[in-house]
């Protein structure tokens, strides 16, 4: 049963209450107590209704329409294939490498300070 049912049919017990009330019917209090929580409920229902709108929407992100990592997808999501370029992975061929610059030799510690941990290189 939907909300927009849930609503009619609240609405249809209310006017079948008030009908009777119109007509002289005295409620007991086991009666008045069931229509008041039924009132809770119908103020209940669009609320709950904005939270699973909420909820479906956040469903349906993932790291392809929002911010959050490709981690955080879950496995029925399909990624495009990568095209292939024909290359092969790593470096290629005639690529000039980028490497730290070795220091002078006189400028390097021979020694580290002596620690609990690890022995002393001399």
């Amino acid at each position: 049963m939907d909300s927009v049912h849930v609503r009619h049919y609240i609405l249809c017990l209310m006017s079948i209450v008030e009908q009777l009330e119109a007509a002289g019917e005295v409620l007991t209090p086991a009666v008045r107590e069931a229509l008041m929580r039924l009132e809770a409920v119908a103020a209940l229902v669009p609320v709950l209704e904005e939270r699973i709108r909420e909820l479906e929407v956040r469903l349906k992100l993932n790291s392809t329409n929002s911010s959050l990592p490709p981690s955080s997808d879950s496995s029925s999501v399909k990624r495009p294939a990568k095209k292939p370029t024909g290359k092969k992975r790593g470096g290629q061929k005639g690529h000039r490498g980028h490497h730290r610059q070795l220091i002078a030799a006189e400028r390097v510690d021979k020694g580290a300070p002596a620690c609990a941990v690890w022995p002393v290189w001399a």
